[in-house]
């Protein structure tokens, strides 16, 4: 492998490109661009449980421009997260079984009571989770299995995150990380246009029970014995791009 950092430019340019083509496509403006993605690095350094001044310094940005991130963060950018992301960590939390209030506090350290507790009652509206009465009252997941498809915009950015992320996890495991239990595959083929929903019934059919059984198996195994692993299926015809390829 070429040299450690020549290997950061050249992957770090490769997923910067994708970024660049859908920005061009979508007639957002270069500044707006890089503003943004500042605005991403902030983030995570946020997230990575920088201070807004520890974070601000590591991007060379002053510190009321850093105030100003931390704001635009807790605003326009709220909604995917407490209505996607965390109920989503939270049903995966409840899979081991039920959990307090208080518990989900202590494992989930690094988000607000309020959000927290606006994830539960995102939970509990569409009856994913229910509270179990008790001297210390815990919630539980109704099943196992639930996949937590959701309507609306904000569960579809919600569910982008995570589409990026894992494709993100993906690299850095088999580029950086030498493990081999990172596994990624491009398949192009051709199929006739109205067999599309064939590759739907595949998954509902097919593939989700196979991954249920696996979650099956892997219930009330010791930790040790169990890992988290993630799967995305992505599809789409090049019809609906046809005038511009990605990069």
């Amino acid at each position: 492998m070429e040299g450690d950092d020549q290997a950061r430019r050249r992957v770090l340019y490769a997923l910067l490109r994708a970024v660049a083509w859908l920005a061009e496509r979508l007639e957002i403006p270069a500044g707006d661009a890089q503003d943004w993605i500042r605005l991403a690095y902030f983030q995570e350094l946020r997230a990575a449980g920088l201070t807004v001044d520890e974070a601000s310094a590591r991007l060379g940005i002053s510190g009321p421009t850093g105030a100003r991130l931390s704001r635009i963060l807790k605003t326009d950018f709220l909604t995917p997260k407490t209505e996607h992301d965390l109920p989503k960590k939270i049903a995966f939390m409840l899979w081991a079984g039920p959990m307090s209030r208080a518990r989900m506090g202590q494992v989930l350290h690094g988000e607000s009571p309020d959000a927290i507790d606006q994830a539960l009652r995102v939970l509990l509206r569409e009856e994913r989770v229910f509270e179990q009465p008790g001297r210390s009252p815990t919630f539980a997941i109704r099943k196992a299995e639930d996949r937590l498809v959701r309507p609306g915009w904000a569960a579809r950015l919600g569910a982008l995150d995570s589409l990026v992320r894992n494709v993100v996890g993906v690299v850095h495991a088999r580029f950086f990380a030498g493990s081999e239990r990172a596994f990624a595959r491009t398949v192009s083929f051709r199929m006739r246009r109205g067999d599309h929903e064939e590759l739907r019934r595949f998954y509902d059919e097919k593939l989700w029970p196979f991954l249920a059984a696996l979650e099956a198996k892997a219930k009330g195994k010791q930790d040790d014995d169990v890992e988290v692993t993630q799967l995305s299926i992505v599809w789409t015809s090049q019809r609906d791009d046809s005038d511009k390829e990605l990069p």
